[in-house]
């Protein structure tokens, strides 16, 4: 509480106290709130975007791809059912290659015993050979959700080609050298991949917190780490508790082993780290004395999604590659992680725009189908859940799918800034939300369709949003490339006094106390460096190709199909007002080529 200002100062005016007792009423009725209204993540996800996501997209598509080559089963090579064009949609029917499918973890009740070897390590499976954990194991439970600590493993452990005689525990189902892993975005192939050096018996979101033992020990020869009836992270309730243990050896051989597993969704390997390359994915439970170079990982997940990088190669053996995004939405439905939608970044060579992925600039453009030119691939996933107007809005109170669309094209180059403070930190998060990768519920985006609020000042030390995922912000268009940044005005991001998450989902009427902090975009340059290209020399015309996935064998649903044109043809007009008439979206389908000649 404030000392009494009877004592330390002038009385308040009553104007004052009446201010006073209006923030303390503000405060007392926000921390009373229901707990879901401050929630640290949302139960309704609109974007399932994440960095390095095309990492993920590609190496489950080349995993499968190859079993189907194995197999002898090739309709990719000559589509039984080609793509048609219904007017400027194109429409692909499933041939057996555009899902994928589930793969359910089989590694319950076995061990894996990963050997080093010449560039790399060998692979065996067997019945699974747990250890006791032992009256001397340390319970660190309490580095809590998304945790890590750092402990030393007893004698020099070789892990590719370097040795390490500490290692980070981290409550997420994984051990890591040089620097523990605390982040909340997705546990995903790109995340094990590209950090620090990681050993990954069940890289999935563990919550020691909530319960079971979370254990470690050591001896001259072996460190042992043992998540015992660990449940997984649960929007409500308690997650599936998973038992599971991985053993370092002196020699450098490490054992996984799984004596209860209830989860289906976990990457599980081990990776060098700072890897941005595509892996080739493995079947661990097959595995008998195999040896991989490299990564080694397999991917499990709990039920079919669809095969994005092979509806683009369908979409481009049809097209010209004259398209910077593909808009994919499908007839059926399939997993999307709880999301509704998600953007791929599939290239990016502009700096100054924040941290886009573990690498800046990449491209793998040609591993869908184009040569060079698409820079980014939305999936909306399927049709019937958006309504027939396209305006209408239908998803936490503000989306419509004309927002959605415009969110997941604005993640091509949004929303990844970082801003310089007064006080000297030179990458500051403040500004960001879900993922690092949305703006913050407590930022004044100026309802920027990236998951941005209009929040307004009320002068009495709360703020209210008014507006919620309207447009593209100017700060947007500095990022997109449209706008200078002279001519970018200042906003402010808040520092609340209750509990109200960065990653809070943008609302309407929402009031709140707390610290205004003004930032400009020189602050953001300053941190990311400017924009490169900048806005003279910037792509402001984008070319948009819809594709519609239909089931396989199925009849094409022309309503489907004119529901997707109507989306189609509003985002035409939508992109070039929210963009302050900076920038333009064609969505016409180019003539294939075959038919432009025969033309």
């Amino acid at each position: 509480m404030k000392p009494n200002q009877s004592q330390t100062g002038p009385k308040p005016t009553c104007r004052g106290a009446a201010f006073l007792f209006l923030r303390v009423l503000i405060i007392v009725l926000l921390l009373t709130t229901t707990p879901t209204g401050f929630a640290a993540s949302d139960q309704n996800l609109m974007c399932g975007t994440y960095p390095g996501r095309v990492i993920t997209e590609l190496a489950l598509h080349r995993k499968y791809a190859n079993q189907r080559v194995q197999s002898g089963y090739l309709p990719q090579a000559e589509p039984s059912d080609p793509t048609v064009d219904d007017g400027n949609i194109a429409v692909i029917p499933d041939d057996g290659t555009m899902v994928l499918p589930i793969n359910t973890f089989d590694l319950d009740q076995r061990s894996l015993t990963l050997a080093p070897s010449q560039g790399g390590y060998t692979v065996t499976a067997d019945a699974a050979n747990m250890t006791s954990a032992g009256d001397d194991a340390v319970l660190i439970n309490d580095i809590g959700d998304d945790g890590t600590r750092e402990v030393p493993i007893g004698f020099p452990f070789p892990f590719f080609d370097n040795t390490y005689t500490s290692v980070f525990i981290n409550s997420d189902g994984n051990l890591t050298f040089g620097q523990g892993d605390t982040a909340t975005s997705e546990r995903s192939l790109a995340r094990f991949l590209g950090g620090s050096p990681r050993v990954a018996p069940y890289f999935a979101d563990m919550d020691p917190s909530s319960g079971g033992r979370l254990t470690y020990s050591s001896s001259a020869t072996r460190f042992i780490v043992t998540w015992d009836e660990v449940p997984e992270w649960a929007r409500s309730g308690r997650g599936p508790a998973e038992t599971f243990q991985v053993i370092l050896s002196f020699d450098g051989a490490i054992q996984f082993s799984y004596a209860g597993i209830r989860g289906n969704q976990a990457v599980v390997g081990i990776s060098p780290g700072t890897f941005y390359g595509v892996p080739n994915l493995a079947d661990l439970s097959q595995t008998t004395g195999e040896a991989y170079a490299g990564p080694l990982a397999e991917v499990f997940m709990a039920s079919t999604k669809l095969d994005v990088a092979a509806v683009a190669q369908r979409f481009f053996r049809a097209h010209e590659d004259a398209y910077d995004y593909l808009v994919i939405a499908s007839t059926f439905d399939f997993d999307m992680n709880g999301a509704l939608a998600y953007e791929i970044n599939v290239q990016n060579q502009v700096t100054g725009i924040g941290h886009i992925a573990s690498q800046i600039e990449f491209n793998y453009s040609a591993d869908f189908g184009s040569p060079s030119h698409l820079q980014s691939v939305i999936n909306l996933g399927d049709i019937r859940r958006y309504p027939v107007e396209p305006s209408t809005v239908f998803f936490r109170g503000v989306d419509s799918a004309l927002s959605v669309l415009a969110h997941e094209s604005g993640h091509r180059f949004l929303a990844y800034a970082t801003y310089e403070t007064v006080s000297g930190e030179s990458r500051s998060n403040g500004l960001l939300g879900r993922d690092l990768q949305h703006w913050s519920f407590l930022f004044n985006s100026d309802a920027s369709v990236n998951e941005g609020n209009r929040i307004s000042d009320n002068g009495d030390g709360t703020f209210t949003t008014t507006a919620a995922v309207q447009h593209y912000s100017d700060l947007d268009q500095y990022l997109m490339g449209l706008r200078a940044p002279e001519e970018v005005l200042s906003t402010f991001v808040v520092d609340p006094d209750v509990r109200i998450s960065p990653s809070r989902s943008p609302a309407l009427n929402v009031t709140f106390p707390g610290t205004r902090t003004d930032v400009s975009v020189w602050q953001i340059i300053a941190s990311n460096g400017p924009r490169l290209p900048p806005v003279e020399a910037s792509q402001k015309d984008f070319k948009y190709a819809f594709i519609l996935v239909t089931s396989k064998g199925a009849a094409v649903p022309d309503d489907q199909v004119r529901k997707f044109d109507a989306l189609r043809q509003a985002f035409e007009r939508f992109f070039p007002e929210a963009t302050s008439y900076r920038a333009t979206a064609d969505t016409t389908l180019v003539a294939p080529a075959t038919q432009a000649q025969a033309e």
